[in-house]
């Protein structure tokens, strides 16, 4: 096995900010495709490389990788219909640049995107809610100088996907150019953007459409024209931005709107100017756009934060906000007025490993079978002992090369123990087969070992697992997973640690866990209680962006347990199950900020505390022509 230099994802906290630089070289099997070996581009920042990265998308190698290199470009790079995953080798010397005066990109009254995960652009009838999985990782995207109507990333993403360790950059004298990052195009989200720069354009983000939410975590903007982020109807939940700009930070315009923003410095600004308008949108008898601030510094703006809604108009001074609602708070049971303030932490990392310590599962013989489907005999391959081997075998990474006509099937539990710290799946997926039908075993059990902190990420969701439960876990050692669509979890050893970054998967079941989500997106529709969204029980559920889809209760949170929502999108699609509500709370703790479209649940929050039961419904929230939205909702 040709091993190359190591995959990492390191994170250098510089100012307050988060900083992504790493080397990301995969091994030859990881299934990736070099678009210089394979397609022939050059990345010299002379030669047009258009052709080169047209011919991968035609070919759909969609699991692309960009070597160190400056790569021009004179048109559009469209990548269709999902699973794009582009891989750069290093955020800094990965460009992707769009040449001086491209055709096509001079008119910003009609904008074109650059690198664009949808097409047709922005028409309105045009849409798709399968773009599943579509992630950039460790690169820069430019815009090269006279190209006013670029929108650098046309960005289009379903249930789960992620932007992260991506600096985008107009290189215009002026710092022309439409937009840095579009959400645009029917219908960006869930997804999860982190560790992104955005420097110049008119606006940093620009998003026009109402579904279904975004999680965004540290994001910097800087040199804006109009506006660091435009926000016309999209639920954005923000933490930690930091803008530098002369121009509001925030623009939040539409009736639909829902922004959710903590932890977060806004410098810069003018004397005549809020740092973020919550603008006047009680128009046409709606009640003006959702906004929810916490833990804001502001330096230079006139106030912090202007809102005008039919309910109340606000001028918010700075520097320091400790929390503004732009709506009536609903308090439920004896709960104040205000968020829960959990306590946060960022996600962790784990050390380097040099190339020795890398273990492909391929190393090792599967179990062949012999199975019957559909009445005919079939030969099968159970890859459960060979990836117990891997893990068993003394490296501190295993891996997942790509194989050739087959997804890695299992059918008993693995142990993740010993000394792995990280499992990489290199975009290959996993299902779960027969041998977990009708069982309570988990795929993969993680168990105590010598690291204090195991990633599982980048795992392709599959369709057609068998299994109650995907993960167990059975150690107080923190887990990590990210970037990946499976359901079914639970810890058998409460007092651990959760992270959850950029997942799809519902059936989340906490017991006495401290669990920090960015970007969850549960979708229960089967019957009965065994299909279900999320449960905490006894323990602090934090989440920046919630989306479910379905009929099921989003979070139900007792025995003493506490949940933070901070903005999602609950989509019930064909109507809520009889007597549901959006969140229960039995003996517990509830904030949260959401949007919940149509408004279907009856109850939005039911609290039962000390045998005594009360509820908010759908007329004590904010309403909103097409759903409900709810700027913050407390009970206990």
């Amino acid at each position: 096995m040709k091993m190359l230099r190591p995959f990492f994802s390191a994170a250098l906290w510089l100012c307050s900010a988060v900083t992504i630089r790493a080397d990301v070289v995969f091994p030859a099997d990881s299934g990736f495709v070099n678009v210089k070996e394979r397609y022939g581009a050059r990345g010299d920042g002379m030669t047009d490389d258009t052709a080169a990265f047209q011919k991968a998308a035609v070919e759909k190698a969609q699991n692309l990788y960009l070597p160190a290199g400056t790569y021009l470009v004179s048109d559009t790079l469209l990548f269709l219909p999902k699973r794009w995953v582009l891989q750069g080798q290093d955020r800094e010397k990965t460009i992707l640049r769009l040449k001086d005066g491209a055709p096509g990109f001079e008119d910003v009254a009609k904008p074109k995107p650059f690198v664009s995960f949808f097409a047709p652009f922005m028409e309105k009838k045009a849409s798709t809610g399968q773009a599943f999985r579509n992630s950039l990782y460790n690169l820069t995207i430019e815009v090269g100088a006279n190209n006013p109507g670029a929108v650098a990333l046309n960005y289009l993403n379903n249930n789960q996907g992620t932007v992260e360790g991506v600096t985008i950059r107009s290189r215009d004298p002026q710092r022309r150019g439409k937009a840095g990052l579009g959400l645009v195009c029917n219908w960006p989200g869930p997804a999860l953007i982190k560790n992104v720069r955005v420097e110049g354009f008119d606006f940093g983000v620009w998003s026009t459409i109402g579904q279904y939410s975004m999680a965004i975590e540290h994001l910097d903007l800087e040199g804006q024209r109009e506006a660091g982020i435009w926000n016309g109807s999209q639920p954005l939940s923000i933490r930690g931005l930091r803008s530098k700009n002369t121009v509001p930070a925030i623009k939040n315009t539409n009736w639909g709107s829902l922004v959710v923003l903590i932890d977060s410095e806004l410098t810069g600004g003018a004397a005549g100017l809020a740092a973020i308008e919550n603008g006047d949108a009680s128009k046409e008898g709606e009640n003006g756009p959702g906004l929810f601030v916490r833990n804001l510094k502001t330096q230079g703006y006139k106030f912090a934060i202007a809102s005008k809604t039919a309910e109340k108009t606000a001028e918010v001074p700075g520097p320091v906000v400790e929390e503004f609602v732009s709506h009536e708070v609903r308090a439920l049971g004896t709960a104040p007025k205000k968020s829960l303030n959990l306590p946060i932490e960022e996600t962790p990392t784990v050390p380097n490993d040099p190339p020795a310590q890398w273990v492909s599962v391929t190393k090792f013989p599967p179990r062949e079978f012999e199975a019957v489907e559909k009445e005919k005999s079939v030969k099968k391959r159970d890859w459960s002992p060979a990836i117990q081997q891997a893990i068993d075998s003394g490296g501190t990474t295993v891996y997942f090369p790509k194989l050739e006509k087959e997804q890695y099937e299992m059918h008993d539990t693995v142990v993740v123990r010993g000394k792995v710290r990280r499992i990489i799946g290199m975009e290959n997926g996993i299902v779960a087969g027969a041998g977990f039908a009708g069982t309570e075993k988990a795929v993969f059990r993680f168990a105590d070992g010598a690291s204090p902190v195991v990633v599982f990420e980048r795992f392709n969701n599959t369709y057609g697992n068998k299994a109650k439960y995907f993960f167990e876990q059975a150690t107080t050692r923190t887990l990590v997973l990210k970037n990946l669509g499976y359901s079914g979890y639970r810890n058998t050893k409460p007092g651990g640690k959760l992270f959850l970054d950029d997942v799809v998967g519902d059936q989340w079941d906490f017991d006495r866990q401290k669990v920090w989500a960015r970007q969850l997106n549960p979708e229960a529709k089967g019957e009965g209680a065994e299909s279900f969204n999320i449960r905490n029980r006894g323990g602090d559920l934090w989440i920046l962006n919630l989306k479910t889809e379905g009929p099921k209760t989003a979070v139900e949170t007792s025995a003493g347990g506490r949940t933070e929502v901070l903005g999602g999108y609950l989509y019930p699609s064909r109507g809520a199950d009889k007597d549901a509500a959006a969140f229960e709370v039995k003996d517990g703790k509830l904030s949260a900020s959401y949007t919940n479209q149509h408004g279907i649940f009856e109850p939005q929050v039911r609290v039962t505390s000390g045998g005594k039961a009360g509820h908010a419904g759908r007329a004590d929230v904010p309403p909103r022509k097409y759903a409900t939205k709810v700027p913050l909702i407390t009970a206990e």
